[in-house]
C-alpha cells in the first residue's frame, strides 16, 4: 500500500497532543501525591533507601535448545550510592576498591541478556551475560521458535532523517537479529548494530518518532517471513523479511488503517502464504462486539475511500464491502483491553477469547461456512493470565484470580486436562512468562517482582510435577533495624543501613566460602536482633552456616572525612574497637549440616538465636540454630543436630519465642499451633492452640496475640479469630469475625505479621474495630502514596516489619520509568511514636536538642540520648536515624564517671570520681552539637565535592527526604570548669568552731555523719549542695524522717570566681512569727581567723558530735532545686524560694519567702516534689514565676498545681496518679505525664492523642528517676520524648483514615471512623475541621463519648491560631454547632472555664450556655473526699459559706478561712469556681455587664451566677450604703427641710440672726452634697461612658445635681418665689423618686421596686391607648360644649382643650361632673358620649390595666429570687467605680462554696433500705452477667460437641438418630432457656438503672 503522509501527519499530531495532555495530567497527579499528608509524613518521619532494581522484559525457554532459559532485562543502579566491599574491612584495605563498582557502572541502564543453563538437574546462571549498546531499548519481540529477535534502537540524529513532524525528537529503528544459536546470547561482546547476526534494520520514517515507539507493538509471523507493527492499535504495518540481500528496509509492504467503524485492533495474525488473508480482530465502535475478518477487507475500504475522496465511508458502502468477506463475531458481555486476551490457533481456524467474566472458543467463519461459538464453562469465574497454543488448533490457558494461592493451566476444550501448582498470585507483581509444550510435557515459567523465578514441568497433565525449581535474582529481604539485607543473585549479599542512605555494602560468596565447590551458592540467610548476619551456603554435599557482624560497617557509616582506612586513620581505630567487642575467625563456619543428615532435602527457613556476647548486659546465652526442612524443625543446640518437632511454618513472635504449625505423619498441615520457647542453652515446646471447628488455614502472631484463619466444615464463610495469650501461653478468645472477602483471605495467607488490630498486606490495610455491637473489618487501600498509573508498583513481599523498633518497610518499583527500587521505612501504621533503641532496661536520659543547620541556616530539632551504662551519647534525628555517637569513656576516665547533677536544660553535667571519697575535684561537662559545615571554608567544601561526588552534600530538600542522617553535625563533649573543693575557703565562725575552712572538709564532715549529699545545678553552673540527714522518728520506727541539715550555694560569677553561700532559717524572725529565711554568704576573709579558731576551739570528735546535734534542720525541708534565678526548697508542708539575681560577692544576704500554700495535716497530704524551669520572655513581661508543686494526698493520688510564687496564686491544678511527673518543653512550659495522657497545663487539657502515659517509662530506668531535666516537648510541632520513644500527635494510620474520610465523607452510620486514630494534624484537630459542619461534628463528638468520654477534652485543644473548637464555631456564627459543643461540655468533669472564658460574652446569646454555667463548678478529689466539715457561717440562717482562696488545694489557709471549730460537724458538699478572671479582668467585667442586661431569668437561677453575685454583693452592699445611700438620705432631708422650711422663713418679718444662719448653713450643705453627687456621677460617666445616659436613674441623679444648686442660687439671687417654688417642687419629687433606686439595696423593698419598674414598662402600650381615648372623648365633649348657648349659665362647661383633657381623664377615673349636660343643645348625643366614654375608660381600660399589672406582678413574684440576683448584679455593675477590682480581688483565684448536703442529712431509713436493695440488685445483675458469660462459653464448647455428635449420628440407625436428636434438642433447649433467662435478668436490671 502507498503511504498517506498527510493523514499520518494528522493522526500523529493528534496523538502527540494527546500524549502531552496525559503527561501533564500524570505530572499533576504525581505532584499531588508528593504533597499528600502521607507523603509529607514519609518525608518527615520516614526513611527512603534507594536500591538496585532489575526489570525483566522477556523471559522464556529457549526453543531451539530447552536446556537454556533466556531473560532480557535492564539493571538500574542508584547513582548516589557507593558500594563498599564488606570483606575488605577485616583486611585493613580500602573497601571502595572493588569490582562491584565497575560492574554496576558497566551494567547500569543497559539492556542485557542472561542465560541460565540446565546442568545437574537444575538451571544455573551462566557467569557470562551479553550487554547491549545503550541505544537499544527495552521494547523487543522474539519469534515463536526464538530464532529471531527484533529490538528497537535509538537512532542517531542524521540530518537527512529530520522531517517536519519529527523535528529534533528522538528517532528509533528496529534491528532484527538471528538468534537461532545460543552463542548469540553467550558472547561477551556488546551487542551493536555492527553485530554479524544483524539481518535487517527497519528504518521507516513513520516509525521513527518517539510517539510511535511508545504506542506500538510488533510481532513476527510464524516463520518470521514478515514483521508486523501495530501503531496506536489502529494502523498495521507489515514488513517483508524474505530478501536477505536488503539489509535496510525503509518502507512497509502493506499499511492498513482501521476504519472508523472499529475502535481498536485487539490482535492480528499474519498468513504467510496468503498475506491479504491475514486475520484482524478488532473491537466495533457501535456494538459490543469483536469482529474477525481478513486484512483485504480493510484494504478494500481504504481503496474505496480514496476513490470517493472521503475520510469515512457511509454505512451502506461499508456493508457492501463487508458482505464480500467471511466475518466472525464475538458478542461481549463487557470489554476492557487491559484484561482482554484473544489468540489465534496455529492453523488459524480457531480463536480463543478470554476476559474476567467471559471465555469463548470460536471456530472461524470461512467461505461457505459460518462461525461456531462455544463457551468454555470450566474457565468461568477465572481470569486469564496467559494463553499459549497447544498443537495446531488448541490452547492452554493459565488462570488465576487476585490473591489466589494457586495457578491453574487449563486445556481449552478438555476440562479434564489441567495443571494446578501452588504459587501465590498477586496482581501486578506475578507474571506467567512462558508456557511451552513438547513431547507430552508442559513447562511453565513464572516470575514474581522480576526477581523470583519458578519453573514447573508436568507430563500428560499429571497432578505431580516432574520438575520443579525456584531461583532468585534478588531475594531473602531481611529487615532488622537499621539494616536491610538481601541476596543479589546467588552469589552476592547487599547490605544497606538506614543511618546512611548513601552507602551500601556487599558481601561475595567467594569471601565466605573457599572450599572449592563450583556449585556452591548462597541459599538462605538470617539477620538476628544483634545485627549478626547468618548465611547458609549450599554445596553439593552440605549446608555451611557463616556468621558476620554487620556492626563492623558502622565506622564507615559515620565516616565524615572519607578516610581510606589506612594505617593511622580514625577509621582503623574505630574498626578495631568494633572488632574487639565481637571477634569471629574469618571464613570459619559456625555450623555444618550434611545433606544426608536431612535426607537431601532443602532448607527453606531458618532462625538463629545469637550468643549474648554483643549484649550490653551479659545473659550467657548460647547460640541456637533452628531450621525448617522437609516439614521438620531441626535444632543445632550445643553443636548437635536434632529434630525438635514437625513443622509447617515458623514465625518469630519476639526474642527467644517462636510459633509454628505442626504437620501429621502424612506431612499434611494440622490444626495445631505450638510455641517454641528458647532458653539459655535449650528450648521447649508448648501447645497453644488446637482448632476443633473445621480447617486451620493460616495463623499470624504478635506478642500476646494470636490470629487464626479457619474454615468451618460445611460453611462458605471463613472465620478470623483473635486470641489473647498470657505469659503462661494460655489463650482466651477475644472475638470472632466471619468473612467471605477473598481478597482478605488471600492477603492473610501472604503476610507474616499483624499489628494490634491492624493487618497490613501489601498496599492495603485491614483494621479490626468494635462498633459497639460486634467486631467489623475496615478495609483501606493505597496505604503508601504510590501512583500505579504512573508506573509505581509495590513489591510482593511488602511490607516487612521489625517488632523491636516497631518499624515497617515497603518496597516500591517503577518499571515504566525505569527507576531504582525504593525502600520506604516508617513506624508501625498504628503507632504515633518511633523507638530509638531497644535498651528498655538501662538508665538513659533523652532530650530534644535544637541547633542550626550549617548550610541551610535553619533550626533543626534532634534528640540526644545519654546512656551512662555504656558511656555513650547518641544523636538521633526525628526519623530515628543515628546521626552520630560519642563515646565518653575517655571523659569519664579524665573527669569522673559519677554524675552528681544535671542542669535544667540537660546539657551540662557535674562529674566526679566515684573513688574520690574526699570530694575534692568536680568537673562540669557540656554536651553540644558541632556543625561541621561551619568549620570549613567554601573552597574546602567545593574541593571535597569535586573529589568525591558520591560523598558530596545534598540540597536540604533531598537531605531532609532521603539522607537527613548524613554528616552535617558532630557530637562533642567539652569540659567547662574544674572545681577544686579543697581550694574553696568557707571562712565563717560557725564552721570555724570545728576547724572546717574548706568546702571539701565540710562535705566530708557531713558525709562522715551519715548525711546524704545532694547536688543540684542550674544552667549558669551555680551548684547547690544539700546535706540530708535521716533519723527514725519517735513512734515510727519503720519510717525515716529526712531533713536538710545544711544547704550551701556555690555560686559562679562571670569571672569564674566562686563564692559559697550558706542557707539557713533566721531563728529570731521565726520566733516573731515571720515567714522569712535568709541566705548568708561568706566571702574570703582574713586568714587570721583560721589561726584564732585553731587556738581557741580545738576540734575533736566529741565537739563535732555536739556541734552536729545542736544544728537545727532547715524548717524540716528535705529537698531543694536551683534554677537560673531561684533557690527553692521544701518540706512536707511548706515551700520556700529566694532570688539569686541579687546575690553577689559584696552583698551576702538574701531573704527566702515562704509561699502562702501550706499543708494543714501532713498525715493526709505532703509535698513530694517541686519542679521549676525558670522564666520565659512572656513570664518576665507579665511578672510571673511558676513552679510546679506535687502533693501526695492520702497516699493514693497526687495533686499537681502550677503556682505563681511572685503573685502567691495558683494558675491551674490537676488530680493525677502518684507516679505522675512534670516535664518541660523548649519554651520552659510545664506538662504532666499521667497514667493515660499528657496534660497540657496551660490549656488545661489532657492530650490523649499521644496514646501514651506511665506505661512508657519505668522510674528506675530514668536518669535521676525524673524527667524534669532537658526539653521533652516541642509545642510547635507537638513532639514528645520519653526514654527511648519519640511521640507525635498522630500516626500514619491517622493520615490513611483522614484520606479515606475525605473520599467517603462522615455519616452518622459510618463505623469506619476510629476516634482513637484521628487526633491532631497540621495545627488543628479533626474537630476544628468540622467546627462549622453540624452533622460531622455531632457524629465525631458522639463517637468520642461512646468510645472514651475523656476524649471530649479534645474540644479544648487549640489550633495553630490559638482557637479551640468552641471558639472556632463562635467565629463561624454556627448556632447549632455551638449549642452542640456546650451540651457535650456537660460530660467533661475537669475545670475548663479558662478555655472558653474569652467567649463568655458571646455565649450569652446561645442556647445551652445556661447548662454549661451550671457545670462551671469543679471538684478536686480532695474536695470530693471532704464530706464532713465544720464550716463557718456569716449568717446562721444561710446553708452555705463562700470565700475566696488562692489555690484549689485545701491547705492550712483554707482551714483558717473556712473552718470554725466551734461549729458542729456537718455533711457538706465543696465546690470551687475559677472566678478570679471574672472578678478582675476586662473580659469578666464585660461578661457581667451583658449578663446584667439579659432578660433571661434562667441565668440568675444558676448557682454559679448566684455565687459570683453574692460574693461581690457582700462587698458592694456596705460600699453602697456608706458612699451613696447615707449621703443621699442626708441630702434629701436637707433639701426637703430647705424647700419646706428655711426657704419660707426668709419671707417672714423676723428673718434675721439664727434663722438666717440656719438657712445659709442648709444651702451650703445642699451645695456640698451636690458637689459630692456630681463627683460620683463623673466617676460613673468615666466608667460607663456612652452607656451612662441610657440609664433612667442616672438622668434623675443629674436632674437633682442641676436643680438643687439652681434653686439655692435663685434663692440667693432673690428671684421671685413664684418662679423658685415650681423648681423646688420638681427637684423635691425627683429626690423622692431617687429614693426608689436605693430601695433596691435592701431585699425587702427590692421586690417592690422591681415590680413597679416592670409594671411601668409593661403598661407603656396600654397608656398610649388610654390617653388616645381620653383625648378623643375630651375633644368631642369640647366641640359639643362650644355648640351650647353662651348666654345660658353653665351651658358651656368646657372652655379649652386642657379642660377637655382633664374632664375626660376625671370621667375615666369615675369623677362625673354632669352639671352642664341639662343645658346642652345636643343632649342625646352628649349623654350617649358620656355612656360610651364611661364604659370604655372606666370599665374596659381600667380593668385591662388591672389585669396587666396583675400579670406583671405574678411574673416578677415567680422569679423574685432571680430578680434579686439580677438587681444585685445591676447595682454592682452600675457602681463598679466604688472599688478597684484588680486590687480588691487580687488574691482571688477560686471561689469555694461549702454547702450543707441537706439531702444527705435528711435521708431516712427508707432511703437507706432502698440503697441496700439497689446494691443487691446490682450484685444480682453482675452475678447473672457472669453466669450468662459462662453459659455462652459453655454453649460455644457445646457447639463443638454437637458437631462431634452429628458425625456419630450419621453412622447410627434411623431410630438411634431419632433418640439422640430428641436428647440433643432437649439439651439445647435447656441451654437456650438458661441463656434467655439470664439475659432477661440483665435487661430487667438495666431498665431499673
Amino acid at each position: 500500500m502507498n503511504k498517506s503522509s498527510p493523514k499520518f501527519t494528522s493522526q500523529g499530531s493528534k496523538f502527540k497532543n494527546k500524549v502531552q495532555e496525559i503527561t501533564k495530567q500524570l505530572t499533576v497527579i504525581d505532584k499531588l501525591a508528593e504533597g499528600s499528608p502521607k507523603q509529607q509524613f514519609i518525608d518527615e518521619y520516614g526513611i527512603q533507601l534507594e536500591m538496585p532494581a532489575k526489570y525483566i522484559f522477556k523471559a522464556f525457554f529457549y526453543k531451539p535448545d530447552m536446556h537454556y532459559l533466556i531473560t532480557a532485562y535492564i539493571q538500574v543502579y542508584p547513582q548516589d550510592i557507593q558500594f563498599l566491599n564488606y570483606s575488605m574491612i577485616d583486611q585493613n584495605e580500602d573497601p571502595r576498591d572493588n569490582d562491584y563498582l565497575a560492574q554496576q557502572k558497566d551494567q547500569n541502564d543497559c539492556l542485557c541478556f542472561k542465560v541460565y543453563g540446565f546442568e545437574n538437574d537444575r538451571y544455573a546462571q551462566n557467569k557470562n551475560l551479553r550487554k547491549c549498546d545503550l541505544s537499544y531499548q527495552n521494547k523487543m519481540c522474539f519469534s515463536d521458535d526464538c530464532k529471531r529477535v527484533a529490538i528497537y534502537r535509538l537512532h542517531e540524529n542524521n540530518e537527512h532523517l529530520i522531517n517536519k513532524f519529527l523535528g529534533n525528537q528522538k528517532r528509533y529503528v528496529i534491528d532484527i537479529f538471528d538468534c537461532s544459536n545460543i552463542d548469540f546470547f553467550l558472547r561477551q561482546e556488546i551487542l551493536t548494530n555492527k553485530d554479524p547476526n544483524l539481518i535487517f534494520t527497519i528504518q521507516d520514517d513513520q516509525l521513527l518518532g518517539a510517539s510511535t515507539f511508545e504506542s506500538s507493538s510488533f510481532q513476527f509471523s510464524s516463520n518470521y517471513k514478515y514483521l508486523q507493527v501495530i501503531e496506536q492499535r489502529k494502523i498495521i504495518h507489515i514488513y517483508d523479511l524474505q530478501d536477505k540481500d536488503i539489509k535496510l528496509i525503509k518502507q512497509e509492504k502493506i499499511q492498513a488503517t482501521l476504519p472508523h467503524n472499529f475502535e481498536i485492533i485487539v490482535t492480528f495474525s499474519i498468513d504467510e502464504d496468503r498475506l491479504n488473508e491475514s486475520l484482524v480482530a478488532a473491537k466495533r465502535t457501535d456494538f459490543r462486539n469483536i469482529d474477525i475478518f481478513p486484512l483485504q477487507m480493510i484494504i478494500d475500504i481504504m481503496t474505496r475511500q480514496q476513490e470517493l475522496s472521503k475520510i469515512n465511508l457511509i454505512q451502506k458502502e461499508y456493508l457492501k464491502i463487508a458482505a464480500k468477506y467471511p466475518i466472525s463475531s464475538i458478542r461481549l458481555q463487557s470489554f476492557d483491553i487491559k484484561t482482554t486476551s484473544l489468540k489465534f490457533s496455529a492453523d488459524m481456524t480457531q480463536a480463543i477469547y478470554c476476559n474476567y467474566n467471559q471465555s469463548t472458543l470460536l471456530l472461524l467463519a470461512e467461505d461457505g461456512m459460518s462461525q461456531h461459538q462455544i463457551d468454555i464453562n470450566h474457565l468461568d469465574g477465572k481470569i486469564s493470565r496467559h494463553i499459549a497454543t497447544y498443537g495446531d488448533s488448541e490452547f492452554l490457558i493459565a488462570t488465576a484470580n487476585a490473591q489466589d494461592k494457586s495457578i491453574c493451566v487449563r486445556h481449552s476444550s478438555d476440562a479434564n486436562k489441567k495443571i494446578k501448582f501452588y504459587f501465590r498470585f498477586k496482581e501486578g507483581v506475578t507474571d506467567i512468562r512462558d508456557i511451552y509444550s513438547y513431547q507430552n510435557k508442559v513447562r511453565i515459567l513464572v516470575t514474581r517482582d522480576d526477581e523470583e523465578f519458578i519453573i514447573y514441568e508436568y507430563e500428560n497433565f499429571q497432578t505431580k510435577e516432574t520438575f520443579w525449581q525456584r531461583f532468585y535474582e534478588s531475594s531473602n529481604y531481611i529487615f532488622e533495624w537499621p539494616y536491610l539485607c538481601y541476596l543479589k543473585g546467588q552469589r552476592h549479599i547487599l547490605i544497606q543501613n538506614a543511618f546512611n542512605t548513601e552507602l551500601a555494602f556487599y558481601l561475595e560468596l567467594e569471601e565466605l566460602y573457599n572450599e572449592g565447590d563450583p556449585n556452591a551458592f548462597i541459599s538462605n540467610m538470617f539477620l538476628s536482633d544483634k545485627c549478626l548476619l547468618y548465611v547458609i551456603i549450599q554445596t553439593s554435599k552440605q549446608y555451611i552456616i557463616y556468621e558476620q557482624d554487620l556492626d563492623k560497617c558502622m565506622p564507615y557509616i559515620f565516616d565524615r572525612k572519607k578516610h581510606t582506612g589506612g594505617e593511622n586513620t580514625p577509621i582503623k581505630s574505630m574498626v578495631t574497637r568494633v572488632q574487639s567487642t565481637f571477634r569471629t575467625k574469618q571464613n570459619t563456619p559456625i555450623a555444618r549440616i550434611f545433606k544426608d543428615q536431612i535426607q537431601n532435602k532443602s532448607i527453606y527457613k531458618f532462625y538463629v538465636r545469637s550468643q549474648s556476647t554483643k549484649e550490653i548486659i551479659q545473659t550467657n546465652e548460647d547460640r541456637i540454630i533452628f531450621f525448617l526442612c522437609d516439614f521438620k524443625i531441626y535444632g543445632i543446640i550445643d553443636g548437635k543436630l536434632r529434630i525438635i518437632d514437625s513443622g509447617y511454618k515458623i514465625r518469630e513472635i519476639q526474642y527467644n519465642l517462636l510459633a509454628y504449625n505442626t504437620v501429621d505423619e502424612n506431612k499434611k498441615k494440622t490444626n495445631e499451633i505450638k510455641y517454641l520457647r528458647i532458653g539459655h542453652s535449650d528450648c521447649q515446646s508448648y501447645k497453644v492452640f488446637q482448632e476443633t471447628d473445621g480447617k486451620l488455614i493460616e495463623f499470624l502472631v504478635q506478642e500476646g496475640k494470636l490470629l487464626i484463619l479457619n474454615k468451618p466444615e460445611k460453611s462458605e464463610q471463613y472465620l478470623i479469630k483473635i486470641y489473647d495469650i498470657n505469659q503462661n501461653y494460655q489463650i482466651k478468645l477475644k472475638y470472632v469475625i466471619p468473612t467471605t472477602d477473598e481478597n482478605l483471605i488471600g492477603n492473610l495467607q501472604t503476610i507474616n505479621y499483624f499489628q494490634g488490630s491492624m493487618i497490613p498486606a501489601g498496599n492495603e490495610l485491614y483494621n479490626l474495630v468494635f462498633n459497639g455491637e460486634k467486631y467489623v473489618i475496615h478495609h483501606f487501600k493505597n496505604i503508601i502514596p504510590i501512583l500505579p498509573q504512573y508506573g509505581n508498583q509495590l513489591a510482593f513481599y511488602s511490607p516487612l516489619m521489625n517488632t523491636d523498633y516497631r518499624k515497617m518497610i515497603y518496597f516500591v518499583t517503577n518499571k515504566v520509568q525505569m527507576k531504582t527500587k525504593r525502600a520506604i521505612i516508617i513506624p508501625f501504621l498504628g503507632d504515633n511514636f518511633s523507638v530509638f533503641n531497644k535498651r528498655t532496661n538501662i538508665t538513659q536520659f533523652c532530650q530534644f536538642y535544637e541547633y542550626v543547620h550549617p548550610e541551610q541556616n535553619q533550626k533543626i530539632l534532634d534528640v540526644l540520648c545519654l546512656i551512662p551504662y555504656i558511656q555513650r551519647i547518641f544523636h538521633y534525628n526525628l526519623k530515628g536515624q543515628l546521626v552520630s555517637s560519642y563515646h565518653m569513656k575517655n571523659d569519664f576516665q579524665t573527669y569522673g564517671e559519677m554524675t552528681l547533677a544535671l542542669s535544667q536544660n540537660g546539657k551540662t553535667f557535674l562529674q566526679t570520681f566515684e573513688e574520690d571519697i574526699t570530694r575534692s575535684n568536680f568537673h562540669i561537662l557540656k554536651i553540644y552539637i558541632k556543625s561541621i559545615g561551619n568549620q570549613k571554608s567554601s573552597n574546602q567544601r567545593s574541593n571535597e565535592q569535586s573529589s568525591n561526588k558520591v560523598w558530596s552534600m545534598k540540597t536540604f530538600k533531598k537531605l531532609h527526604t532521603f539522607n537527613f542522617a548524613n554528616q552535617q553535625s558532630e557530637l562533642k563533649v567539652t569540659m567547662l570548669e574544674h572545681i577544686q573543693a579543697d581550694k574553696i575557703r568557707v571562712n565563717d565562725s560557725f564552721y570555724a568552731k570545728i576547724n572546717k575552712f574548706y568546702l571539701n572538709e565540710i562535705i566530708n564532715y557531713y558525709n562522715a555523719k551519715g548525711c546524704e549529699v545532694l547536688y543540684k545545678m542550674n544552667d549558669h553552673m551555680d551548684i547547690l549542695i544539700g546535706f540530708v540527714y535521716s533519723s527514725q522518728a519517735l513512734g515510727h520506727v519503720t519510717n525515716n524522717n529526712k531533713y536538710l541539715k545544711e544547704l550551701l550555694l556555690l555560686k559562679r560569677y562571670d569571672d569564674s570566681k566562686r563564692v559559697v553561700f550558706r542557707v539557713r532559717i533566721n531563728q529570731d524572725e521565726e520566733q516573731q512569727g515571720s515567714k522569712l529565711a535568709e541566705i548568708i554568704g561568706f566571702n574570703l576573709q582574713e586568714k587570721l581567723l583560721e589561726g584564732k579558731q585553731n587556738q581557741n576551739q580545738p576540734s575533736n570528735q566529741t565537739a563535732e558530735q555536739e556541734f552536729f546535734g545542736d544544728m537545727q534542720p532547715l524548717k524540716q525541708c528535705y529537698n531543694f532545686i536551683v534554677t537560673n534565678d531561684k533557690v527553692i526548697l521544701w518540706s512536707k508542708s511548706q515551700v520556700y524560694h529566694g532570688d539569686l539575681k541579687f546575690v553577689n560577692s559584696n552583698s551576702h544576704q538574701i531573704t527566702l519567702k515562704q509561699i502562702e500554700t501550706e499543708i494543714e495535716n501532713k498525715d493526709e497530704a505532703q509535698i513530694v516534689s517541686v519542679n521549676a524551669y525558670g522564666q520565659n520572655d512572656e513570664d518576665i513581661r507579665m511578672g510571673n514565676y511558676y513552679i510546679y508543686i506535687k502533693i501526695e494526698v492520702d497516699n493514693s493520688y497526687s495533686f499537681i498545681t502550677k503556682y505563681n510564687i511572685l503573685k502567691d496564686k495558683e494558675f491551674s491544678s490537676f488530680d493525677c496518679s502518684k507516679q505522675a511527673q512534670i516535664f518541660f518543653d523548649t519554651k520552659c512550659e510545664g506538662y504532666i505525664l499521667d497514667d493515660d495522657s499528657i496534660i497540657d497545663i496551660d490549656q488545661g487539657t489532657p492530650l490523649y492523642h499521644y496514646k501514651t502515659g506511665m506505661d512508657n517509662y519505668q522510674i528506675q530506668y530514668l536518669f535521676g528517676q525524673k524527667i524534669d531535666k532537658g526539653s521533652r516537648f516541642c509545642s510547635k510541632n507537638q513532639h514528645f520524648l520519653i526514654r527511648n520513644k519519640f511521640f507525635i500527635p498522630y500516626s500514619f494510620f491517622s493520615l490513611v483514615q483522614m484520606e479515606s474520610q475525605k473520599e467517603k465523607g462522615l455519616t452518622l452510620n459510618n463505623d469506619i471512623y476510629d476516634p482513637e486514630a484521628i487526633y491532631y494534624y497540621e495545627g488543628q484537630s479533626v474537630l476544628h475541621e468540622y467546627a462549622n459542619n453540624y452533622k460531622p461534628l455531632e457524629f465525631i463528638l458522639n463517637k468520642y463519648q461512646q468510645t472514651n468520654q475523656k476524649l471530649l477534652n479534645m474540644i479544648f485543644i487549640k489550633d495553630d491560631q490559638g482557637n479551640n473548637v468552641l471558639q472556632k464555631a463562635i467565629k463561624y456564627g454556627n448556632t447549632r454547632c455551638v449549642k452542640l459543643i456546650l451540651d457535650k461540655l456537660a460530660s467533661v468533669s475537669m475545670n475548663n472555664i479558662h478555655a472558653v472564658k474569652q467567649n463568655f460574652v458571646d455565649l450569652l446569646d446561645y442556647n445551652g450556655f445556661e447548662e454549661y454555667l451550671r457545670l462551671c463548678f469543679f471538684q478536686t478529689l480532695q474536695m470530693q473526699n471532704k464530706q464532713i466539715f465544720q464550716r463557718k457561717s456569716k449568717v446562721e440562717s444561710l446553708s452555705y459559706f463562700i470565700a475566696p482562696h488562692s489555690t484549689s488545694f485545701l491547705d492550712s489557709k483554707f482551714h483558717k478561712n473556712f473552718q470554725d471549730t466551734t461549729q458542729p460537724m456537718k455533711q457538706v458538699v465543696m465546690k470551687a469556681l475559677d472566678a478570679g478572671w471574672i472578678l478582675r479582668t476586662d473580659a469578666g467585667i464585660e461578661f457581667q455587664i451583658k449578663l446584667s442586661e439579659s432578660e433571661n431569668m434562667d441565668y440568675f437561677a444558676i448557682e454559679t451566677i448566684q455565687l459570683l453575685v453574692n460574693y461581690q454583693w457582700n462587698i458592694m452592699k456596705p460600699l453602697l450604703i456608706k458612699w451613696l445611700f447615707i449621703p443621699f438620705i442626708i441630702n434629701m432631708v436637707v433639701y426637703s427641710y430647705f424647700s419646706v422650711s428655711t426657704y419660707e422663713t426668709q419671707f417672714q418679718d423676723d428673718y434675721e440672726g439664727e434663722m438666717q444662719g440656719i438657712n445659709i448653713t442648709v444651702q451650703v450643705a445642699i451645695l456640698i452634697f451636690a458637689f459630692q453627687t456630681l463627683t460620683i456621677e463623673y466617676r460613673q460617666m468615666k466608667f460607663h461612658k456612652k452607656e451612662y445616659l441610657k440609664s433612667f436613674w442616672n438622668l434623675l441623679d443629674l436632674s437633682t445635681v442641676i436643680l438643687a444648686p439652681f434653686t439655692v442660687i435663685m434663692s440667693q439671687a432673690s428671684v421671685d418665689q413664684a418662679i423658685v417654688r415650681p423648681f423646688m417642687a420638681i427637684c423635691n419629687l425627683i429626690f423622692y423618686m431617687r429614693f426608689f433606686y436605693f430601695l433596691r439595696i435592701f431585699d425587702n423593698s427590692l421586690h417592690l421596686v422591681r415590680t413597679i419598674i416592670e409594671i411601668t414598662y409593661d403598661i407603656r402600650n396600654f397608656l398610649f391607648v388610654f390617653f388616645l381615648g381620653i383625648i378623643g372623648f375630651g375633644t368631642s365633649f369640647l366641640i359639643l360644649s362650644n355648640n351650647n348657648s353662651k348666654e345660658t349659665q353653665g351651658a358651656v362647661f368646657l372652655q379649652s382643650f386642657q379642660e377637655s383633657f382633664i374632664f375626660s381623664y376625671r370621667m375615666a377615673l369615675g369623677d362625673f361632673q354632669l352639671d352642664g349636660f341639662p343645658q346642652a343643645t345636643d343632649q342625646f348625643l352628649i349623654y350617649s358620649l358620656f355612656v360610651i366614654c364611661s364604659l370604655f375608660s372606666a370599665v374596659i381600660l381600667l380593668n385591662m390595666l388591672v389585669a396587666i399589672m396583675g400579670e406583671s406582678f405574678n411574673r416578677v413574684n415567680e422569679s423574685s429570687e432571680n430578680q434579686i440576683v439580677r438587681e444585685h448584679l445591676q447595682l454592682i455593675v452600675e457602681n463598679d467605680f466604688l472599688f478597684d477590682r484588680k486590687k480588691e480581688f487580687s488574691n482571688v483565684k477560686y471561689l469555694i462554696e461549702i454547702k450543707d448536703d441537706i439531702e444527705e442529712d435528711d435521708k431516712d431509713v427508707i432511703h437507706q433500705k432502698i440503697d441496700q436493695i439497689k446494691s443487691l440488685i446490682n450484685q444480682a445483675s453482675e452475678d447473672s452477667l457472669h453466669q450468662s458469660q459462662e453459659i455462652k462459653e459453655i454453649l460455644l464448647g457445646n457447639d463443638v460437641k454437637f458437631q462431634q455428635l452429628r458425625n456419630q449420628i450419621n453412622k447410627l440407625t434411623e431410630q438411634q438418630r431419632m433418640n439422640i436428636n430428641e436428647t440433643n434438642e432437649t439439651l439445647h433447649s435447656q441451654s437456650s432457656f438458661i441463656l434467655s433467662e439470664s439475659q432477661s435478668i440483665l435487661e430487667l436490671s438495666s431498665k431499673r438503672y
